[in-house]
């Protein structure tokens, strides 16, 4: 219940701001100042996590001033971290002096039977200007559920698609995943599937999603969606829409795509 209060109050807080259109440098300043606030937590350098937190700051929902962030921040750093953090998926809102950023993290540490686990949170963070530069005046996270992380997975698979991430589809596609083509109904295995994604003769111009809808019933998930892509191939220029339907199944704590099957709209 305390995490479905808290979420509810970040969706009422952040709806005035993230709507807000940043500019692009504004978005690089903001997302640049971040990765300088986790640094400064992680070296850990108190004076500069003095002039990142706002006097008045209060985190959330521990209601946390700025002097007991600071000293906790810089406790957890000495005691030293075993894993490493990825930060990215950043999303800002943007006022005159005022900016929300929201970002994904991607937590590997060792857990408590001394093996390595994969952790997925999200920040929320709100920020105001002060003589010039940002200052953060509030801050929460929470951890991610499955229905957040397969959406989250669904963004990723097409940036993979669109910047030929082989490395993403080996990670990500199950040893025993299997495709149906759109266009000719072929059926493929893992290794096909990923030769075709790599086909140096394709070019992407526009990969997305729209009308997703994601089902959970335990360790497995169905994504149904409409997956547009724009590019060239060897027959020259193309503007696909596919319907699919991709079936993730988790095993060992992560997600992977078990079967994946779409259907050419005209």
């Amino acid at each position: 219940m305390k995490n479905l209060i808290i979420i509810f109050v970040l969706v009422l807080v952040t709806a005035g701001t993230v709507g807000a259109a940043c500019t692009h440098a504004e978005r690089k300043s903001l997302e640049a100042f971040d990765r300088a606030w986790a640094k400064a937590g992680v070296t850990p350098d108190r004076s500069a996590l003095t002039r990142i937190y706002a006097d008045d700051f209060v985190s959330m929902p521990q209601m946390l001033g700025k002097a007991a962030t600071i000293d906790n921040t810089i406790a957890a750093a000495v005691g030293g971290p075993s894993g490493e953090t990825l930060y990215d998926r950043y999303m800002f809102g943007c006022t005159k002096n005022t900016a929300t950023s929201t970002h994904r993290n991607i937590i590997k540490d060792t857990g408590a039977d001394g093996n390595m686990e994969t952790f997925w949170t999200r920040s929320v963070h709100f920020l105001e200007r002060n003589g010039g530069s940002w200052q953060v005046v509030s801050s929460t996270s929470h951890e991610m559920d499955d229905y957040m992380m397969i959406s989250y997975l669904d963004m990723d698979w097409n940036d993979a698609v669109m910047s030929r991430n082989k490395n993403w589809f080996e990670s990500h596609y199950a040893n025993d995943f299997s495709a149906i083509g759109s266009r000719d109904g072929k059926l493929l295995n893992k290794a096909q599937a990923i030769a075709d994604d790599m086909d140096p003769a394709v070019t992407m111009e526009i990969v997305e999603s729209t009308g997703v809808n994601i089902r959970l019933a335990g360790n497995t998930a169905v994504v149904n969606g409409v997956f547009r892509t724009k590019g060239k191939d060897a027959s020259g220029p193309f503007d696909r829409r596919v319907r699919y339907t991709d079936t993730w199944i988790k095993r060992n704590g992560e997600w992977q795509v078990w079967a994946s099957q779409g259907t050419l709209m005209p």
